[in-house]
């Protein structure tokens, strides 16, 4: 066998071996690094909460992270203000590209980079994220957690030179690991990263993401303890009145869902062109002047939450902190600061499910249920209607009580919660208005869905031969021998051209001359752009759509070489197989 016999063949062979590794059913390397992943989440994730719940009492004196009503009136105006102006000046320090925080970062990531996150970007969420909830804002700390994991595994992902396909899985995984070390529960980890981050259910991705929510809840335990942080142990047997109380818990809970979305996208949208120190600013002013009169609101508000389930609020303190904690979450996140959204919904959805519970306690007492029902209904009802996921909730609702009898009125109330929600909000959820409001649009498309989870070598074609422009007749009948496919010409300006072998030979058999100008020769020419072997089928159909392309040549991991073409009919050929 000759030399270029013996190319052609490794040529084939790195096309067959590129399709094995980039298989969405390729699991083992993903696997081993979703459980490295979820370690490091947990640990990052400790370092936050460990950050979070020594900051303020250090710093201010009180006897616990979310006792914010030990302070003054000044000090509860003031905090927040501070908080929000060492925040700004970070922003405004930073580059626009350094400053993209959240999971709607996140979220943009997994839709346009094929899930390369970059670390720093994280690091900036875990201080400012830190800062932010230290200092009073009604935010919550799973935002940055979602990041910090979910940037925490890409950049594993990215150092063993994995495809770009098992780079979203492996965010997934940070994003489980992440929300299962914050709450103390794995299962609504899994179940959030594959609904909200992910959006698709594949066998294939539970696998490296129920490891990383394992290793990072085992790491959560090491120094927190094995129970939940909301863990509400309470026997609640059934009773068919139950049904018309999670009927309008959920009827509740959806009203206040849309308004929460709609005004993160009127104050998102309002506020998009101003500079991001002057949205802070502003942020931490109203954020101070709700606080004066409810320090309730301020921080991540678990304090309130546990006292909401225990039933020792009353109706009016109740009203006002569903209504204040809403304005000021709005006001904190519409506004840009870092922060997470799912601790502010539990809060406000506890607080309406308890005042719900005691209103028709007084129209109907023989009726009345406990205080910890109406709670829990009302927090996971306003989490599933907020974020657009039923199942995560629910999943969380049984791991936060331990008590299956919740279990039946809980689905009514979320699954209520939820259409009511997508009833008054035709927008989508609160990661796609605030996306939107971005300027970034999250394409949900099952076709794009399939093709991100595949990589570029899933549909390689190595049947290519890479000639000169300028060739011989020898050369030309030579390279035709191998039985390419097609022939990567190179240009001395524009990049490679692709040729189809065929049209070659034919040209062949009714040339006389010495050589050929491939260049200028009468055949058809696609023009090309290069594109990486690990990068996904989803980043080739952009990349095409966006310069007008049918063919991209594909550059090897290591070094600039191509390996190969990739055309439109490979990609149709890829997801009708």
């Amino acid at each position: 066998m000759g030399l270029r016999a013996r190319l052609a063949a490794a040529g084939h062979m790195l096309g067959r071996l590129a399709a094995r590794r980039a298989s969405p059913e390729s699991l083992l390397l993903p696997s081993l690094i979703g459980l490295l992943a979820g370690v490091l989440a947990g640990l990052a994730m400790v370092l936050f909460r460990l950050a979070i719940e020594e900051l303020s009492p250090t710093l201010l004196g009180l006897s616990d992270s979310d006792r914010f009503e030990e302070l003054g009136p000044a000090m509860r105006f003031l905090l927040p203000l501070a908080g929000a102006a060492v925040i700004g000046l970070i922003f405004h320090l930073l580059a626009p590209a350094t400053r993209a925080v959240g999971v709607v970062h996140v979220l943009e990531r997994l839709a346009y980079h094929d899930g390369v996150l970059p670390i720093r970007n994280a690091l900036v969420q875990f201080v400012t994220g830190a800062l932010s909830i230290a200092c009073g804002h009604s935010v919550g700390r799973e935002g940055p957690a979602i990041q910090i994991g979910a940037a925490t595994a890409s950049w594993l992902g990215q150092r063993a030179g994995v495809a770009h396909n098992h780079l979203r899985t492996l965010a997934g995984c940070g994003t489980a690991g992440a929300i299962a070390a914050s709450f103390n529960t794995p299962l609504a980890g899994v179940i959030f990263a594959m609904e909200v981050v992910l959006t698709e259910y594949t066998l294939t991705g539970f696998a490296p993401i129920i490891l990383a929510a394992v290793s990072a809840t085992a790491v959560s335990r090491l120094f927190f303890g094995s129970e939940a942080a909301l863990m509400v142990l309470t026997v609640i047997p059934y009773q068919p009145v139950q049904l018309l109380y999670a009927t309008l818990i959920g009827l509740a809970a959806g009203i206040l869902a849309s308004v929460l979305i709609r005004s993160l996208g009127v104050l998102a949208t309002l506020s998009r062109d101003l500079e991001p120190w002057k949205r802070c600013l502003l942020a931490g002013g109203l954020t101070g002047l709700l606080a004066i009169p409810a320090p309730s609101i301020m921080g991540l508000g678990y304090d309130t939450l546990g006292e909401a389930v225990a039933g020792s609020l009353p109706l009016t303190a109740l009203l006002v902190l569903v209504l204040f904690k809403l304005a000021a979450t709005a006001i904190g996140l519409g506004l840009g600061l870092p922060g997470g959204v799912i601790g502010p919904t539990l809060v406000i959805g506890a607080g309406a499910g308890s005042a719900l519970g005691l209103t028709l306690a007084l129209l109907a007492a023989d009726s009345a249920q406990p205080a910890a029902f109406n709670a829990l209904l009302g927090m996971m009802a306003m989490m599933g209607a907020a974020l657009h996921a039923p199942l995560a909730a629910l999943t969380a609702l049984i791991e936060l009580t331990a008590s299956p009898d919740i279990i039946f009125p809980g689905m009514l109330a979320v699954i209520t919660a939820y259409l009511t929600a997508r009833a008054l909000t035709a927008t989508g959820s609160v990661f796609e208005v605030m996306a939107r409001a971005r300027g970034v649009a999250l394409d949900s498309d099952p076709l794009v869905q399939s093709l991100r989870r595949m990589a570029v070598g899933r549909a390689l074609n190595t049947r290519v031969r890479r000639l000169p422009h300028q060739s011989t007749l020898e050369a030309l009948s030579e390279a035709l021998q191998a039985h390419p496919e097609w022939l990567i010409i190179d240009s001395p300006s524009g990049g490679p051209r692709l040729v189809a072998a065929a049209e070659v030979a034919r040209l062949l058999e009714h040339t006389q001359a010495g050589a050929l100008d491939l260049l200028e020769a009468p055949i058809h020419r696609l023009p090309m752009q290069p594109i990486a072997l690990r990068s996904t089928l989803g980043e080739a159909l952009r990349r095409m759509d966006a310069h007008g392309l049918d063919a991209l040549y594909v550059l090897g991991p290591d070094r600039p070489d191509i390996v190969g073409v990739l055309t439109r009919a490979d990609l149709e050929r890829s997801y009708r197989a």
